[in-house]
């Protein structure tokens, strides 16, 4: 049994000088070596109990890392599928369909559907990595997808809401009001499609430069951004239409190669 006396001497002392010359100083108060190394062992263990427990933290820590990582890695691959099928269905709903039918709202559902779940790996990738700004982008793009959506069951597209929206009911009364109102739509419409046209311009710049500022971390990362960028900048000349759409794929590769990676050390 430990002698509680000896014990105590070495937790009280032990701060101010070192377990050497505490020993010498009991064995010389009379104390038996027994007593000196029993007390000795029965202190080293209580001092290093408490560094167990965040030993074993870190080890469960680990375990619930790997277990986000190969989760992760599943989410970013569903995000590159999700990313093709949106393409798939606008292709479909350009070649195949009139958005007015059903087939047409069905086609223009899963496109909505598909981006947000494809921009949603692009959320979680910033997350990774502390990309803020490419989280941010992703959202604010998620809610424009979202407010198309409402935009397109309501109607909102189609010139009678048009009319409807900016001149009201208009009973002409000759040539000059027919075509003061056809001209206030007109300019009502442009004056909204340049709007959402400039938000999108700069809340496509803002997310490429989000990509791009995963450098290194991210396969493809850089490419990505820099495509996004050069494609929502030159967007109104019509040549980023081409750029975009290469930057497009470039997006579906970079979440698939990010989701192989994750699981690789997972």
């Amino acid at each position: 049994m430990v002698n509680k006396v000896v014990l105590d001497y070495l937790k009280k002392n032990s701060g101010k000088f070192e377990i050497p010359v505490l020993k010498k100083k009991l064995l010389s108060a009379g104390y038996t070596q027994k007593d000196v190394n029993e007390a000795e062992s029965s202190f080293l263990s209580s001092k290093n109990a408490p560094n167990i427990a965040p030993a074993l933290s870190r080890v469960e820590e680990a375990q619930i890392e790997e277990k986000n990582l190969v989760k992760n890695s599943k989410w970013f691959r569903i995000a590159g599928i999700f990313g093709i099928l949106a393409i798939t269905f606008l292709v479909l709903l350009a070649f195949f369909s009139d958005l007015r039918s059903i087939v047409g709202l069905g086609l223009t559902l899963g496109i909505v559907f598909s981006l947000i779940l494809f921009l949603s790996g692009f959320i979680l990738l910033g997350r990774r990595h502390d990309g803020m700004l490419l989280g941010v982008a992703s959202w604010i793009l998620i809610g424009f997808v979202v407010i198309f959506l409402i935009f397109q069951t309501i109607g909102f597209f189609s010139p009678t809401f048009m009319r409807d929206l900016f001149i009201g009911d208009v009973s002409p009364n000759g040539l000059e009001d027919i075509v003061g109102s056809i001209l206030e739509v007109m300019i009502g419409v442009l004056i909204f499609a340049v709007i959402i046209l400039l938000s999108l311009v700069a809340l496509g710049i803002i997310f490429g430069i989000g990509v791009m500022k995963l450098g290194d971390k991210v396969p493809f990362a850089k490419v990505t951004g820099i495509l996004n960028i050069i494609g929502w900048s030159t967007l109104i000349i019509g040549v980023g239409v081409l750029v975009l759409i290469v930057a497009y794929v470039f997006e579906i590769i970079l979440l698939f190669k990010v989701g192989k990676s994750s699981l690789r050390f997972a």
